[in-house]
């Protein structure tokens, strides 16, 4: 299980890492400001069954060029954390670091629990050591926090869904740490018999 959140987190980094050939060069947490979060589902081939994970991540801080962003895989309904949250300290100054140049770019517009996103969508082209030559496609809205990732497929060369991340909700405030489930909380002391 942890396989997975681990793949599905370097699939969301992966995401928050894709930039477009041609956009403005601002970085994509320029607008973070603490409270905002956003919710995902994530599959991923394994090699076993499709399960999928759950990441749950929001920003803790913003000081001058620095978020502190939080990140936790969570249970499907959200309410409970797995784990505690890492922190990913993203310091503004920096662009995050340019992929290969897009193949494509639409404009498209998804739902989110009702409500329709206006989105962009980046093709990406690159090499993966499991399955070579790989498509991401990548859709992202100014609407959605943290990245704006609404959507993202990645497909192995004969164009087979190999990976994909789903926006499930997210919010402009509220962003807070999941408390664990008892039996998931190391901070809990043990059950006397």
């Amino acid at each position: 299980m942890r396989l997975r959140h681990l793949c599905s987190l370097g699939a969301l980094l992966l995401g928050m890492s894709l930039v477009s050939a041609g956009e403005p060069s601002t970085h994509p947490l320029a607008k973070a400001k603490a409270g905002q979060w956003v919710f995902h589902r994530s599959t991923g081939s394994t090699g076993d069954a499709d399960t999928p994970s759950f990441t749950y991540k929001w920003i803790d801080k913003v000081e001058k060029t620095e978020v502190r962003l939080m990140i936790q895989p969570v249970t499907e309904d959200g309410k409970l954390g797995l784990s505690a949250p890492t922190l990913m300290t993203v310091n503004l100054d920096k662009p995050p670091d340019k992929e290969e140049a897009s193949t494509a770019a639409a404009d498209e517009e998804l739902v989110v629990k009702g409500k329709p996103l206006k989105c962009k969508r980046i093709d990406f082209v690159t090499q993966d050591t499991r399955h070579g030559k790989v498509t991401t496609s990548r859709w992202i809205s100014d609407e959605v926090p943290i990245y704006g990732t609404v959507r993202m497929i990645t497909f192995d060369k004969d164009k087979k869904e190999i990976a994909r991340t789903d926006l499930v909700d997210f919010g402009e405030t509220g962003g807070a740490e999941k408390p664990l489930s008892p039996a998931d909380d190391p901070r809990q002391p043990p059950k006397k018999n």
